[in-house]
């Protein structure tokens, strides 16, 4: 039978060498929210048996140092756990990934999930993840990232799931997820600063199937190329874009009606012929979940409304991409630039008649 333990909790600050010597068949290990400092973690602790002058490698497959006061990794610690494919390193003062730490992370040459969040992590070496050729998950959440690292290039072709939450980007762009092209799940939220999605920031991602764009408070504007390149071989399925501070999106930002679920709640809807061409034309609308359909913000006439109330006799001649836009008038202006408009012009008029006095006045003499 397959063995899990868990030493959660315990207040644990040492734990002995061949510890877990004689559980043959350990493979899930829980150390989390305890006092263990990476000193403390040392490739003995992990020795299977010893014949003939040899210490045998143990079964474990799983490993929870979450919470605990590690800052650095013993270069030979995963030296018995060849099977290691899932480790956590949550929740620990951990800062830099320094050489050490790296040798001992790119050992375990079997890893498929790692959890670095919440580490205090702000950048990461160029050939930080070179020995993870497996590695399908990696969360990176609430650290001080203000780039994705371009580290993760190196792992492009195995990464399926990242997570970067929680982290002070300002914008994401072309180079965000250069390489990643195998990635399916993206999730990019609760960063408090990203204002922008530039042109082409998703191109590179061509199998990508759930995009989680949420709870990011200061995201207004996504470029109308943000997936570029991608929209004639599209694989996205959920696009959740819940919670930002969207007011507007383009007509052909993406392909909509090849979604199969869409999140749009909690923006700043200004419902406009645009939207309208999205939610009824391209088919929105039957993206949106139950209970799950957006309000409209402005105009103050359809405040509070369904964005899906926004019917075709709101925008009577679509075109294929952009609905026409409502001609100038001066009604459009507000009172006061009317005002400033009539008095710039009055001012030309003036400058030009004394222009025209003072050269009739130089011909007489």
């Amino acid at each position: 039978n397959r063995i899990a333990i868990s030493f959660k909790s315990n207040k644990i600050v040492e734990i002995e060498d061949d510890a877990f010597r004689n559980i043959d068949r350990l493979v899930y290990l829980d150390l989390s929210n305890n006092r263990i400092s990476g000193e403390v973690l040392r490739s003995e602790i992990f020795q299977g048996p010893y014949e003939e002058g040899v210490y045998h490698d143990i079964a474990l497959e799983t490993l929870n140092l979450g919470y605990n006061e590690i800052h650095s990794l013993d270069r030979y610690l995963f030296q018995h756990t060849p099977n290691l494919t899932r480790l956590y390193l949550n929740n620990n003062p951990i800062e830099i990934l320094d050489h050490v730490t790296l040798l001992a992370l790119n050992s375990a040459t079997n890893l498929e999930v790692l959890d670095l969040s919440k580490t205090d992590l702000d950048s990461t070496p160029l050939d930080a993840f070179h020995g993870f050729t497996k590695l399908q998950q990696i969360d990176l959440s609430d650290n001080r990232f203000v780039t994705v690292p371009e580290s993760l290039s190196l792992v492009g072709s195995s990464l399926k799931y990242l997570t970067f939450n929680n982290n002070p980007i300002v914008e994401l762009n072309d180079d965000s997820f250069v390489g990643l092209t195998n990635l399916i799940e993206l999730e990019v939220g609760e960063n408090e600063f990203l204002s922008e999605v530039k042109r082409s920031t998703f191109t590179p991602l061509m199998n990508l199937r759930v995009l989680h764009l949420c709870h990011n408070p200061n995201l207004q504007y996504i470029s109308h190329n943000a997936f570029r390149g991608l929209k004639d071989k599209w694989s996205l399925k959920e696009v959740y874009l819940d919670d930002n501070s969207l007011s507007e999106l383009s007509t052909d930002l993406m392909p909509w009606s090849k979604l199969e679920t869409l999140g749009m709640t909690g923006n700043n809807w200004l419902c406009n012929c645009d939207l309208a061409n999205i939610v009824t034309s391209q088919g929105a609308a039957a993206k949106f979940k139950l209970g799950e359909v957006p309000y409209c913000a402005a105009p103050m006439r359809l405040a509070g409304a369904y964005i899906t109330n926004i019917t075709l006799s709101f925008c009577p001649t679509f075109d294929t991409t952009f609905a026409p836009k409502k001609g100038f008038s001066l009604s459009d202006l507000k009172p006061k630039h009317v005002l400033w408009s009539i008095l710039g012009v009055a001012t030309i008029v003036a400058i030009g008649m004394l222009c025209g006095i003072f050269v009739n006045a130089s011909k007489a003499f």
